[in-house]
């Protein structure tokens, strides 16, 4: 097998002085502009468009979807891209951001020369900081200038625990190259990088407000996208592959499926293990439906094919998953792989970063966020070059952790290290690629995030058949139910009030069987608390079933905050709010019909808390409440006083 092929897939290099091509069945294009030459090698992989207009040019390199007209004709978008260009620089940015796919875009306007990319950096661009010439590998660039190695490189070698993804900022393994990070340009004249997003402070949304807009644009999308190509949808058992597999229903038969699993896996190797429950969960869900899905095996992980993992280790420093490329060339079609990257950047975020201390400077909190907290003030230079040069405090009213995931771990891991590894296989789509449906993450509420209520809802809304298979697991909502015939459940909307001391602070959520209420966005002192109360009208059955939860994520700890159930403000029960986070508790509860009054469940304040710290929530989840003539079966019983 030819493995020269996989070196620079899909690559080009642009640079003022006339170049040789790294790969020599590269096209070339020249291009004149200000009395100047520049010049263009790239893969005939990518597709290719010029448009001028006097003073001005557009050129884009790769593919692109126009997410307002639903297409992917690259020849009209560069004609929008300079027609919105002569308007003037923002209706530019503003057609840049209703635009998803991978690509590169180099124009000129006011005698500048100006390259950035997609929205989250798919499509990687590397920069010389001291010479005009960039290129989708660093390599390149190393090899055409002769650039030495940068000092950092050989310490990050030397990290073998625990050793992070990338190195930190925006450097590469090579002295003045760095990575164009995503919503920033290079101004190819003056060298310099200017951040032109985000152009304004968020505006507010409601999660409605968001459902009327994701759902529909995702599932646009693919119907465009199987219009040009055939999906290969990689599925895992997890809530953001639901979200792309649902996005499929109504063109499933056009696209191929696919997960792997390694041969014979190590069921105490944790990441083996999750290998092996997302191929159980997609074979499952693909033989329901019928789906055309595809069993990739990885062979012996030692087993290493040295020449392939050369080009590759060329190609970027970082190794993904390099054993599953050969896989994916000898088990799926020509086609683009759609990935389900990108989701977590409009969902909860709390459990990629630990809570930084307090009192540490930004840069020191986005060492750690960069997994360089152990070696933070080593850094330090690095990390302040960094912050400055990508304008880290000119980002408005936008939250910082999550711009950083966005731009950061995204542009230099995921789309750089991974989409540069798997080129040689396939080229890549992401439905979350376009600014316009990123920017929804910074707009809904915080809570709305942390629940992942618009990625459950928006998975409802276009399959909602995929609710009943649970995430991660290979359980089913009929695992969940209940088999006491006599049980009710009860109707909770409408039917119990609220007490607390803090009126015009709590939470209140409530659907026909659930209620979930609590503080929300505020300062909370000792002995702070909120309970809901249901009475004896409603509570006729001698045994109660109380299913409670807290799937926020909170980063709550422990001795905070403990939650409760009374009956007839008698203490029943109790434990710490920190140990239901993520967890589901179901109490059973045994009433003494003939002086029962009223049951309570509340949550109770034991310090002050500052719930504006971030990932903190102080609620609770009533999933449900159910009443019987028998009794159930659980692990708590509890006898009512």
């Amino acid at each position: 097998m030819n493995y020269d092929y996989a070196l620079f897939c899909r690559g080009f290099v642009f640079s003022d002085k006339e170049i040789t091509s790294p790969k020599n069945d590269w096209k070339r294009f020249m291009l004149k502009y200000n009395n100047n030459n520049y010049y263009l090698w790239y893969d005939l992989k990518n597709e290719f468009s010029f448009k001028s207009n006097r003073d001005k040019f557009c050129l884009i390199l790769g593919y692109a979807m126009d997410t307002i007209d639903w297409h992917m004709k690259i020849n009209i978008i560069c004609e929008n891209l300079l027609s919105n260009l002569c308007k003037s620089l923002n209706s530019f940015y503003d057609y840049l951001d209703i635009l998803n796919g991978r690509f590169v875009v180099i124009f000129g306007y006011e005698n500048n020369v100006i390259a950035l990319n997609d929205a989250t950096a798919m499509r990687s661009v590397y920069y010389h900081d001291k010479k005009c010439i960039i290129a989708s590998h660093y390599e390149i660039i190393a090899n055409l200038t002769n650039e030495e190695h940068h000092p950092f490189f050989e310490i990050y070698n030397k990290i073998q625990k625990n050793r992070p993804w990338t190195l930190p900022g925006d450097l590469s393994p090579y002295s003045n190259i760095k990575i164009l990070l995503a919503n920033h340009e290079i101004d190819l004249k003056s060298l310099k990088i200017r951040r032109f997003f985000p152009r304004g402070n968020h505006k507010e949304m409601s999660l409605d407000e968001a459902l009327l807009i994701l759902p529909a644009n995702l599932k646009n999308q693919m119907e465009t996208l199987v219009k040009y190509a055939t999906p290969l949808i990689s599925m895992t058992s997890g809530r953001d592959s639901k979200l792309t597999l649902s996005t499929t229903r109504d063109i499933k038969d056009k696209c191929v499926y696919f997960t792997f699993v390694n041969d014979n896996p190590n069921l105490s190797d944790y990441n083996q293990k999750n290998r092996l429950n997302d191929f159980n969960y997609s074979k499952r869900i693909s033989k329901v439906y019928n789906l055309n899905f595809k069993e990739l095996i990885l062979k012996n992980q030692n087993v290493k094919n040295e020449e392939l993992f050369k080009i590759l280790k060329i190609n970027h420093y970082h190794q993904h998953i390099p054993s599953a490329i050969l896989e994916y060339i000898d088990k799926l079609p020509n086609g683009i792989h759609v990935q389900s990257n990108l989701v977590e950047i409009i969902r909860d975020l709390t459990y990629v970063y630990p809570k930084p201390p307090k009192n540490n400077s930004p840069q020191e909190i986005m060492a750690g966020w960069m997994m360089y907290w152990s070696i933070r003030h080593e850094i330090k230079d690095i990390i302040n070059d960094f912050w400055e040069r990508n304008q880290w405090d000119a980002i408005f009213d936008y939250e910082r952790v999550r711009l950083f995931y966005w731009e950061h771990r995204m542009s230099s891991w995921n789309n750089a290290a991974t989409l540069l590894e798997n080129d040689w296989a396939f080229n890549t789509y992401m439905l979350l690629n376009c600014r316009k449906l990123l920017n929804i993450g910074f707009c809904i509420s915080k809570y709305d995030r942390d629940k992942d209520l618009l990625v459950k809802y928006s998975t409802e809304k276009l399959w909602p058949e995929l609710l009943y298979y649970i995430e991660n697991t290979n359980k089913t909502l009929f695992d969940y139910y209940e088999y006491n015939t006599n049980a009710q459940k009860l109707e909770i909307k409408d039917n119990l009030r609220y007490n607390t001391n803090l009126e015009n602070k709590i939470l209140k959520i409530e659907k026909n069987y659930q209620v979930i209420f609590g503080f929300d966005k505020c300062n909370l002192k000792s002995n702070d608390f909120c309970e809901i109360k249901l009475n004896k009208t409603l509570l006729i059955k001698k045994y109660v079933q109380i299913s409670l939860t807290n799937d926020s994520n909170s980063l709550l700890t422990e001795n905070n905050a403990f939650y409760y159930i009374k009956t007839n403000s008698n203490l029943i029960y109790e434990q710490d709010l920190s140990t239901l986070i993520n967890k589901s508790n179901i109490i059973n509860i045994e009433l003494d019909l003939d002086n029962f009054e009223e049951l309570s469940i509340g949550i109770f304040c034991l310090k002050p808390i500052n719930l504006n710290d971030y990932g903190i929530y102080l609620n609770l989840n009533l999933e449900y409440i159910k009443t019987s003539d028998k009794p159930f079966q659980s692990i708590i019983n509890l006898i009512a006083k």
